[in-house]
């Protein structure tokens, strides 16, 4: 049984049709210009302001340090003591390596809290957050100690 040449045109038609829509480059992509984009800053001109870093810190305190601490961090917590007001060298120290800075007298005698490492890239903005409030500031540090973040 022979098959008629016509029935062959069209399968190798539709194959030569589909291969070659391949090749031709989206509409859209040929019509349409490139977004324009706009360089990123660099980092070195990245500057978080005072308020921003309490901001940050404030949410930092709450996700880390509420387990110990009192959401209040002018309170005692159940486990942990009061930490506003604490320096950036206490912060440094007791966050980063679990020691106390040279000197210190602690609060509480304990050595319950266990270093977390993982915050160093947020010790700056804990520091905002915790540090007492200051008159020289054009805008004042978050302050509402609420225990909410």
């Amino acid at each position: 049984m022979s098959i008629p040449a016509r029935f062959l045109l069209l399968p190798v038609t539709l194959v030569f049709v589909a291969c070659a829509e391949s090749e031709i480059p989206d509409r859209k992509q040929v019509d349409s210009p490139a977004p324009p984009t706009t360089p990123a800053a660099p980092e070195s001109t990245v500057v978080e302001t005072f308020a921003t870093l309490a901001k940050r810190g404030k949410a930092v305190y709450a996700a880390n340090c509420i387990a110990c601490h009192n959401p209040d961090p002018g309170l005692d917590g159940g486990i942990g003591p009061a930490v506003a007001g604490a320096s950036p060298e206490l912060l440094e120290a007791r966050i980063m390596r679990a020691q106390y800075p040279d000197g210190y007298t602690p609060k509480q005698p304990s050595q319950l809290m266990v270093a977390l490492p993982y915050l160093e890239g947020d010790l700056a903005a804990l520091a905002a957050y915790l540090a007492p409030p200051r008159d020289d500031l054009e805008t004042p540090p978050v302050r509402d100690y609420g225990g909410q973040p």
